[in-house]
């Protein structure tokens, strides 16, 4: 049985920063439109203070505002707060980011000032005002400036933080509109697409994919749910974020429907949209395909899924696998148990291990390493203010030339079987007449890749840019493929 929200948004407030900040995901990373959740951030940011409120405030962005709510906001820009001190810098430029994605109407109705703060820092003023200035912009124009964007990554092949913000304010004010009574069910309606370059109007049909999550359009979920899995990293994630955002038991039905014949990467991507769909469907058909699952890279994941769901059905199922299916010393082992006991202490569950387990977390700090804190500006001037979400999408001129694995003979054909044969004898004797020395000399000799201009994303495993100490996958994977990065700040 799930637990109830009044229930949940008591942890919010919890002792325990891991706890505080298993029972807000709950809400931040579905998307919810629940206005009571952001006093209770404000409330743990009072009680704990800057440092530990840091971290809740990060995950604050996807909340809804209030005036109350946006005018502690702007009054905390207002207050005793020294830029040269990280913790005050940090909290400072955290407020900012969530007062900057609040509704843009709310902040036209009285807070369009709070840029000209001392306080709000100078990058996200300008990003402030540049987002009030685009929601007046009719659905043309900012169609307009989207394929002008576009355009002008052809030649540089990359987006930069700035263009990747711009993208975002763009996608974010057209979902708007679109969302509006009586405008188009279709993003891409009565655009002239026929007027724009081939590798700009594929490009588009992707940008649509993360358009119509934001609409929130019921009508599209099997289309993405059928782009789940795609070999196109980009547009599996981009589909994976809509379906969360549009959410329900219709998302759940039809990613159902699809699991029993779908491969591997389709179970892992659908895994993560029923992360954050919080519905008794969603949380039955979590603990059904975590039972069911065999391959246990699978059941791991599937295992922090069913948690996720704070339904007390889960508990057992995911202790008996952490005691019987882990290596004692395998590192994943702890995120799972860690992730077990906040869910627990949450949903009030107990079991054999709880107490010493518990103890455990709070002794290692729930995994969370030991590190020097970094500055939230230094992170926005690599990555940007809105993340990486637009990031998703190909560079237009690179949907122009679809990749493929195939390799091709002189007549511009696909190597026959034959073909293959004599190609891959003749690479194993290229091989064996290169010598070490030459080997290492063939690869000094190679070219310096073109540096971009977007960093890129860390691998799953790799640790988190954030300085948490935590794995990527672990810490700001989720919220980077959603929105914004995390903790830049050591919790």
């Amino acid at each position: 049985m799930r637990l109830s929200e009044s229930r949940i948004k008591e942890f919010i407030v919890h002792p325990e920063q891991e706890v505080r900040l298993t029972a807000l995901l709950y809400f931040t990373a579905s998307f919810t439109q629940d206005t009571s959740v952001m006093p209770l951030v404000i409330r743990a940011v009072e009680e704990y203070g800057r440092k530990a409120g840091y971290a809740m405030l990060r995950r604050a962005e996807n909340l809804p505002q209030t005036e109350e709510t946006a005018c502690w906001l702007e009054d905390q820009l207002r207050g005793n707060l020294d830029p040269a001190d990280i913790v005050d810098d940090n909290h400072r430029w955290a407020v900012g980011l969530v007062l900057s994605a609040a509704d843009p109407a709310l902040l036209l109705a009285g807070h369009a000032g709070a840029a000209e703060l001392p306080l709000f820092p100078a990058p996200l003023a300008a990003h402030f005002r540049r987002r009030l200035e685009i929601h007046a912009w009719d659905w043309m124009r900012l169609w307009e400036a989207l394929a002008q964007l576009g355009r002008e990554t052809l030649e540089q092949r990359d987006f930069s933080p700035a263009q990747t913000d711009l993208g975002n304010v763009l996608l974010d004010a057209i979902a708007r509109l679109g969302r509006e009574p009586g405008l188009v069910a279709d993003p891409l309606h009565d655009l002239p697409l026929e007027q724009w370059d081939p590798g700009l109007r594929a490009w588009m049909e992707s940008v649509r994919v993360e358009l119509l999550g934001r609409m929130r359009l019921e009508s599209a979920v099997p289309m993405l749910v059928n782009f789940l899995g795609d070999e196109y990293d980009g547009v599996a994630e981009a589909s994976a974020a809509a379906l969360t955002r549009i959410g329900g038991d219709a998302v759940v039905r039809e990613i159902a429907r699809r699991w029993p014949e779908a491969d591997e990467e389709f179970r892992f991507d659908a895994g993560g949209v029923l992360d954050d769909i919080h519905t008794d469907l969603a949380a039955e058909t979590v603990l059904r395909v975590f039972g069911e699952a065999e391959e246990f890279e699978l059941r791991e994941f599937l295992a922090h899924t069913a948690l996720r769901q704070l339904c007390e059905e889960a508990v057992d199922p995911v202790r008996r696998m952490l005691v019987d299916e882990f290596e004692a010393d395998d590192p994943d082992r702890l995120d799972l148990q860690y992730a077990l006991v906040a869910a627990s202490t949450v949903m009030g569950a107990r079991f054999p291990e709880y107490e010493g387990w518990y103890a455990e977390a709070v002794a290692d700090r729930w995994g969370w390493e030991e590190c020097e804190p970094g500055r939230m500006a230094e992170y926005v001037e690599r990555f940007g203010i809105t993340g990486g979400s637009f990031q998703r999408y190909p560079v237009p001129g690179d949907l122009e030339e679809p990749w493929d694995d195939e390799e091709w003979n002189d007549e511009d054909e696909p190597l026959d079987d034959e073909e293959w044969d004599e190609a891959e004898e003749d690479w194993d004797e290229e091989e064996e007449d290169w010598s070490d020395d030459e080997e290492e000399e063939a690869w000094e000799e190679e070219p310096e890749d073109k540096p971009v201009i977007a960093p890129p994303k860390p691998g799953r495993n790799d640790p988190c840019p954030c300085g948490s100490g935590k794995k990527y996958k672990k810490c700001c994977m989720r919220k980077d493929g959603e929105d914004k990065a995390d903790d830049w700040l050591s919790i």
